[in-house]
């Protein structure tokens, strides 16, 4: 077995560096003020409050899913079995439209943010849209780098040139990545939190 004596890149505590990767949290304003601009700034933020619901379900099931994905794969990995394309195609497709429709559903909140932004007259929401956009985005980046590891895993796979170990180590630097992120993201969450406090919205 190739894969003795080698870092097991599949152990618990590696699936659960890799599930960070999952964990999109999308924070999204609860109230705001009105009058003029701010009757506006409301409505918008009432839109993206919407599609909360819904974005943290889909990253619900992409997190399932990847952790099926990893468990599966480690179990026929420490077999010594290769794994076989139309298995993990059949694995990682379903990943993909989930990753596709949360990206879609995040966006679609990202652009009434964004109108917000537009607005006259509403300095405090403009700099609470601001903060989820920047939020939005990297979680958005996020998905995108897992969903391209993915499919350079599910090409090596295809040609026989898949290396656990190589793919197992790029997993694990995602992961810290993703940590390093959340971190930032917990940064602007609490700015803003904070500003929605200070100003009342």
């Amino acid at each position: 077995m190739i894969y003795e004596k080698k870092r097991d890149y599949f152990s618990k505590k590696s699936k659960t560096i890799a599930l960070l990767i999952c964990v999109a949290i999308f924070f999204f304003p609860l109230s705001a003020g009105c009058g003029g601009g701010r009757a506006k700034a409301k409505a918008l933020m009432k839109k993206a409050d919407s599609l909360y619901p819904s974005i943290i379900k889909k990253s619900d099931e992409i997190e399932a899913s990847v952790a099926k994905l990893l468990e599966e794969l480690g179990g026929k990995l420490r077999e010594a079995k290769s794994p076989d394309p139309a298995w993990f195609k059949n694995q990682v497709e379903p990943i993909y439209s989930l990753i596709n429709t949360l990206a879609n559903e995040a966006k679609k909140a990202e652009s009434y943010y964004e109108k917000i932004t537009r607005l006259g007259g509403v300095e405090d929401y403009r700099e609470y849209a601001e903060l989820q956009i920047d939020i939005i985005d990297l979680n958005i980046s996020s998905m995108y780098d897992l969903e391209n590891l993915l499919k350079e895993a599910q090409t090596e796979i295809s040609a026989g040139k898949f290396d656990p170990q190589v793919f197992g180590k790029k997993l694990s630097d995602l992961g810290k990545t993703i940590e390093k992120r959340s971190d930032k993201i917990e940064d602007w969450k609490n700015e803003a939190d904070d500003l929605k406090r200070g100003k009342k919205l």
